[in-house]
């Protein structure tokens, strides 16, 4: 009997890479060749009959039950690459936006309000922050635009309510281009708050004179509908071109409104006072200091050792310090620097002089400033010079104390004539005797008079001066005491002849002081009435205003009114009212904030030129006069840029501002 033939093995299947690539949760198994190893199901199993096998256990309910668990929740790693990709993204654009100020020369500390700016600007409830991203498209062009736009906003607003009521304007000269450009500064109240604002700036070409200037003045305020009628003063440095009566730019205003008061500038006036009283001296203090600056600021080498010497001498270390003439408050703080550096100042020059190596010597060769050094090391020598310097270190802060209050915001057109006279009297104090003084105003004293003059040690010229006197001999001592009392008489006579001591508006303006309401009287408030008369709302009578007048004499007023004046008739405005609970000192508060608004200084157009220089810088030097207004009208405002809420009318302005602006073109 024939045997069965042996039954054939069946061959074994083993692991192959093409069941990972076709099912990526399988995996080579640990246990034996001929096992897979699922990722999801966590287990092993037999690929006898290999990829089938595969797939059956892939589509099995017990596979496919685990993988809904495994695709719900992400693994920690999953959270952990998520994550180290944010901070990359973060600081990408961290890293972008800051090349972005290198590129284009931005300071760094603009980077303060970028966070809170973009959160601003992208994070919005209504829409996703991508689609403002992705439709965001502000060019150079569209933001030219829109800035003027703004602007235009801001302008309309003010010229609103020039048209319906009274105004100031100030303007000076700024010698940015050859085409000299002239800032119209406005000043007046509205709704209560007394407003500075700049209008305009316009450009004066060619040769400036008066009747150009006021022309070119005139023509800006007709181009915008606004009546020179309604204008109170007019306020400049005090060059004959601009306040000059004959030909100067108020002379010609005056044809167009008679009653136009001008101002001048008492803050110019004080500097002017204290510059003719120095040169009385004998001695140029303002020269020696720019001596001693531009010879050491020009050589990095020089800087270098003056601070050397400054450790040596162990005197404060500091920058030095530059006198510009045409500063108001320069020369005092340039005074208390060098008394200061003084001993530094003297082992640097005497080591410059003695300096004998050729490199020296071909730097001043150069340079030209053999001589200086010496002049200067010269005048660090004198006892005499030092003792100058210590009476305008004395003397010069008094000038910049009163010169500081006239340089506020806030109104002092009520308080300047008591400012400057308290002011002359403080200087007269100093070199007269007391018995001169008594029982009389500044202009009836004769200060002239040698028997009115203090005795020389009776003078008072501060304890430093007086200790640096005592290395003098008698000459000298007698020759500085003279001096002094030069100074003194030519700086209360520039005073009195140029301080407008006798200015009629500003005697009568005293009556908008609440501090001497009892004793202010009707006649100094009619004076403005009658010398202008849109002062008065339209909707009040001139006998209302005199009621008014006379209740605020007598009445009791609140307790807790603001310090500055023009807040404090704000509020009695807007809060006095009589039994009956009518407001009843809303028409005088009007006219008492308009009176507060006429300007008492040049120091706000000052304020504008230091804008100016900031924004027309030589990387913008090709800024229009149009767009270098919009930017200055735009930053007065004084917002901080996150926190700027836009109407949604000035956004549908700004949104087609660009198209309009072409289709003018």
């Amino acid at each position: 009997m024939d045997t069965p033939p042996a039954k054939r093995r069946k061959q074994a299947v083993l692991y192959r890479p093409e069941m990972t690539e076709k099912f990526p949760c399988l995996i080579k198994s640990s246990k034996s060749p001929g096992h897979v190893y699922c990722t999801v199901c966590f287990n092993d199993f037999l690929v006898d009959s290999g990829m089938n096998d595969c797939s059956r256990h892939v589509n099995g309910p017990k596979h496919i039950k685990n993988a809904k668990s495994v695709s719900s929740v992400k693994s920690v790693s999953s959270f952990v690459n998520a994550h180290a990709k944010s901070v990359e993204s973060v600081t990408n654009a961290e890293v972008m936006f800051t090349g972005f100020l290198v590129e284009h020369n931005i300071p760094l500390a603009a980077a303060d309000h970028v966070g809170k700016l973009f959160k601003a600007m992208f994070l919005n409830k209504s829409v996703s922050a991508r689609e403002i991203i992705e439709k965001y498209s502000c060019g150079r062009t569209k933001s030219t635009h829109i800035v003027k736009e703004m602007a235009n906003q801001e302008t309309s607003m003010l010229v609103a309510s020039m048209k319906t009521g009274t105004f100031s304007i100030a303007t000076d000269a700024s010698n940015d281009r050859n085409d000299k450009l002239y800032p119209i500064i406005v000043r007046l109240a509205i709704d209560g708050n007394i407003v500075t604002s700049l209008l305009s700036i316009i450009e004066v070409e060619g040769k400036n004179t008066g009747v150009k200037i006021a022309e070119a003045i005139v023509g800006e305020l007709k181009s915008k509908d606004i009546s020179l009628d309604n204008c109170l003063a007019f306020t400049s440095d005090n060059a004959n071109v601009m306040v000059g009566k004959k030909t100067g730019c108020y002379g010609e205003l005056l044809k167009y409104n008679s009653n136009l008061i001008s101002t001048g500038c008492i803050c110019h006036r004080l500097h002017l006072a204290a510059e003719w009283a120095a040169k009385q001296l004998p001695v140029n203090v303002e020269q020696f200091f720019i001596d001693i600056y531009y010879y050491i600021e020009k050589s990095a080498s020089r800087v270098k050792n003056f601070k050397n010497f400054q450790e040596e001498c162990g005197v404060k270390p500091s920058e030095l310090c530059k006198h510009a003439p045409t500063r108001w408050l320069s020369l005092s703080k340039t005074c208390l620097w060098v008394l200061e550096q003084w001993p530094a100042l003297e082992r640097f020059f005497e080591e410059e002089c003695n300096s004998t190596t050729e490199q020296a010597k071909e730097i001043d060769a150069e340079e030209n400033k053999q001589d200086r050094k010496k002049k200067v090391l010269d005048n660090l020598k004198s006892r005499t010079l030092k003792a100058y310097i210590h009476y305008l270190s004395f003397i010069l802060p008094e000038f910049d104390k009163v010169n500081m209050q006239l340089q506020s915001e806030s109104s002092m057109v009520h308080v300047q004539l008591r400012l400057v006279q308290r002011f002359i009297r403080t200087l007269m104090t100093m070199g007269l005797k007391p018995c001169a003084l008594t029982h009389k105003g500044v202009t009836d004293v004769d200060y002239k008079s040698e028997y009115n003059k203090r005795s020389n040690g009776d003078l008072v010229i501060g304890e430093g001066t007086r200790k640096s006197l005592e290395k003098l001999n008698k000459e000298k001592e007698q020759q500085f005491y003279s001096s002094i009392k030069k100074f003194l008489q030519t700086a209360i006579t520039y005073l009195l002849k140029n301080g407008q001591m006798e200015a009629i508006y500003l005697k009568n303006a005293e009556v908008a002081d609440i501090n001497v309401r009892q004793t202010a009287t009707w006649k100094q408030l009619e004076y403005f009435k009658n010398k202008f008369p849109t002062i008065l709302p339209q909707d009040a009578t001139k006998d209302e205003l005199q009621m008014q007048f006379v209740e605020y004499q007598s009445c009791e007023l609140p307790d807790n009114l603001p310090d500055e004046m023009g807040l404090k008739w704000k509020m009695l405005g807007e809060s006095v009212k009589d039994i009956t609970g009518h407001l009843s000192l809303n028409t005088l508060a009007k006219v008492m904030t308009s009176i507060l608004a006429i300007p008492h200084s040049n120091a706000s157009c000052e304020r504008i030129f230091s804008t100016v220089r900031k924004n027309r810088t030589d990387f913008r030097s090709s800024m229009s006069v149009e767009t270098l207004e919009s930017l200055m009208i735009l930053k007065q405002k004084d917002v901080v840029c996150h926190e700027r809420k836009n109407a949604p009318e000035l956004l549908k302005l700004c949104k087609t501002a660009t198209a309009r602006a072409l289709n003018k073109e």
